[in-house]
């Protein structure tokens, strides 16, 4: 099972999905989405113009709202 995987089986729900991500920050939102749609987190720091370690933070900080909400 991916880490692509393993965040999508954790917000599987979209009513889940929308209520995390009323609680993510703009920028972790726009990861969050990207990284649904299928991206990886290099192309996602490449298309934001961001460096890897933020886009992985955002992602971090996206997996725990998604487990709070459907814990």
């Amino acid at each position: 099972m991916t880490y692509h995987d393993r965040t999508m089986q954790r917000a599987q729900f979209r009513d889940e999905i929308a209520r995390a991500k009323h609680r993510m920050p703009p920028r972790c939102r726009q990861t969050f989405k990207m990284f649904c749609q299928g991206h990886s987190q290099s192309a996602i720091a490449r298309i934001l113009k961001r460096s890897p370690v933020s886009v992985r933070q955002d992602l971090h900080h996206a997996r725990r709202v998604c487990r709070e909400v459907s814990a």
